[in-house]
């Protein structure tokens, strides 16, 4: 048990040291592709930065599996040859590990903080939901749409059967006109499945939460 644990946080510390040099190679290449292509669209800019923060993802994930092993820590250095992958001497390498332990902790820590941070917008999301309960305009029932005290901006809640919840003040100062040219920007979200690429988002930006790059 001692020797698996060992080697989670072995696996653990040169993912995140791997994950950082990974990052900044490929935001300097999509800054760079940026500058080359200043007048694409937004909606390519945005495809293009979400393939970035995956290969973030991919790499860090690779890395650990490619690292964690159920073999005791003796087979693990003799059969993956850490020196090899990270170009470090032995007794570099040795030092780094030695603060893995600490380092595998406060990921660990900084995890659980991001998933408690996800949990709690969670139910806030649920509670204004359910709270949007409040009469609208007869010519509004047909639009699917919902008056609440809570939001701000129009924005789309729920996954399964979504709903459109739009600010008290929007009731008084936009015709159906504007309404609509609104919900049909709101529904173009869920004809996308943004909601779904944002929920892959929100994991990948929480298992990287320690890379600025991501």
């Amino acid at each position: 048990m001692e020797a698996l644990v060992n080697n989670i946080i072995k696996a653990i510390g040169w993912s995140i040291f791997h994950s950082l040099w990974q990052g900044a190679l490929l935001y300097a290449l999509l800054v760079l592709l940026f500058l080359m292509v200043p007048k694409h669209s937004a909606r390519l800019k945005h495809n293009i930065a979400y393939i970035t923060i995956s290969l973030m993802f991919v790499g860090f994930c690779a890395t650990f599996f490619s690292l964690f092993t159920w073999l005791p820590l003796q087979s693990v250095s003799q059969s993956l040859s850490l020196n090899k992958v990270v170009s470090l001497s032995i007794s570099a390498s040795s030092q780094a590990e030695k603060y893995f332990p600490m380092l595998a902790s406060i990921y660990g820590i900084g995890v659980l903080f991001q998933l408690n941070v996800l949990s709690t917008g969670y139910y806030k999301t649920l509670k204004i939901k359910m709270a949007a309960k409040m009469e609208v305009p007869a010519e509004w029932q047909s639009l699917f749409l919902r008056i609440s005290n809570y939001v701000s901006v129009p924005l789309v809640v729920g996954y399964f059967k979504p709903i459109v919840l739009f600010p008290m003040v929007f009731a008084t100062q936009l015709d159906i006109v504007h309404l609509e040219a609104i919900l049909i920007h709101e529904l173009g979200h869920i004809k996308r499945n943004d909601y779904f690429l944002n929920i892959l988002k929100t994991v990948m930006e929480t298992i990287l939460f320690f890379n600025p790059f991501a």
